[in-house]
C-alpha cells in the first residue's frame, strides 16, 4: 500500500473511531451507560480552564501586533483520485464464448 493511501485509510479510521468514542462518551455523561465493567471504571470529573475574553480587551492591546503571535502549521489534505463509475446495461456488451 502506498503511504498516501495508507494515510487516507488511517485518517478515515481515526474519524470513525472518534465518532464512536464520542457516542460512548455521550452515553456515559447522560447516564445511559454504566460507568463500570468487569475490567475498567470510567470516572467523570469536572475540569476548569481559564480563557481570555478577547472582545473585552481594550483596543490598545487587541490592535497592537506586539501582543499577538502568528504561527504556521503544516496541514495535510487527502484527495481520492479513484472514481467509481456507474454502468447500465447499455454501457457495455457481454460477449460469451461458446
Amino acid at each position: 500500500m502506498h503511504p498516501a493511501d495508507e494515510y487516507q485509510h488511517l485518517k478515515a479510521e481515526i474519524r470513525r473511531l472518534r465518532f464512536r468514542a464520542n457516542m460512548i462518551r455521550d452515553g456515559f455523561l447522560s447516564g445511559e451507560l454504566a460507568l463500570q465493567s468487569n475490567r475498567v471504571t470510567v470516572t467523570i470529573r469536572q475540569h476548569t480552564r481559564r480563557t481570555i475574553r478577547r472582545e473585552k480587551l481594550p483596543p490598545d492591546i487587541s490592535d497592537d501586533p506586539n501582543y499577538w503571535r502568528n504561527t504556521t502549521t503544516p496541514v495535510l489534505t487527502v484527495q481520492d483520485h479513484a472514481k467509481v463509475l456507474e454502468c447500465t446495461e447499455e454501457d457495455f456488451e457481454v460477449i460469451e464464448h461458446w
